[in-house]
């Protein structure tokens, strides 16, 4: 393992432009709270995406944030695997550094700073379970920058139903590591690790917005296309809880 001085942190997220620009400003606002020291988004759309307009975004979002921030554009079809990769190439370019992982719709919950909370954990994964934040209107909420995310969504449910393996993600670590994916770490037994006293965070994930069956069904179709059949197990579980019957649920 790399000798670890975690003198820097930089969050790493991508983001689909097309289905969750309304997070960032409550994502920003609660990660600038942590002694982030640098952002990378990965900014993804199915078409052609006009640069100057998120660059102009980004800075008026970053207005009075002393963190820096650096943006990455990725258009075309969503894959899976596409955005892990991007992810690891991330994390191979600075060596030395640690990194934390973070969908747009997932806030960590740090009992103390990220770097304090690293070296307690004598450099190694830290891991995070997720639990589900609904509103009280259901699952057509639609975000509202102007109140906290918290007070919108406050509901603590167990709504995706996932299993242990995906409800368990790496959420910070060193450079030395690769995602295999983005609830996993290449040759990392979590559930070993977590049994070996490795430190576990809680993550509130307000994924069941307005948006969340408009991206379902696009994820869907992109999964089925490519042969992901394990992907569409969760997407098919969403489609459902809208009662659509997809033509491809399967």
């Amino acid at each position: 393992m790399e000798d670890m001085d975690p003198k820097r942190v930089i969050l790493i997220t991508c983001v689909s432009i097309d289905f969750d620009l309304d997070y960032l400003p409550h994502f920003i606002k609660h990660y600038s709270k942590l002694d982030i020291d640098q952002y990378r988004f990965i900014l993804h759309s199915k078409e052609e995406i006009i640069q100057d307009k998120f660059l102009k975004l980004f800075e008026n979002l970053f207005e009075g944030v002393k963190a820096e921030y650096k943006l990455e554009f990725w258009s075309g079809v969503f894959k899976y695997y596409g955005k892990v990769d991007r992810l690891n190439n991330l994390i191979q370019q600075q060596v030395g550094t640690y990194y934390v992982l973070a969908d747009v719709d997932e806030f960590q919950i740090w009992p103390d700073s990220i770097k304090n909370s690293i070296i307690s954990n004598k450099g190694e994964i830290v891991w995070g379970t997720l639990r589900d934040r609904e509103a009280p209107e259901g699952s057509n909420t639609v975000l509202d920058s102007t109140i906290d995310i918290d007070k919108q969504f406050n509901i603590i449910s167990n709504k995706s139903n996932w299993n242990s393996d995906l409800y368990t993600k790496p959420i910070a670590f060193n450079s030395s590591y690769t995602l295999r994916g983005c609830h996993d770490i290449v040759d990392v037994n979590k559930f070993k690790a977590i049994e070996q006293k490795a430190t576990v965070i809680q993550v509130d994930h307000y994924r069941w917005n307005d948006k969340r069956l408009d991206k379902m069904i696009e994820r869907h179709e992109n999964y089925k296309a490519y042969n992901r059949e394990e992907f569409t197990k969760d997407t098919s579980y969403v489609l459902s809880m809208y009662n659509v019957k997809h033509k491809s649920i399967i």
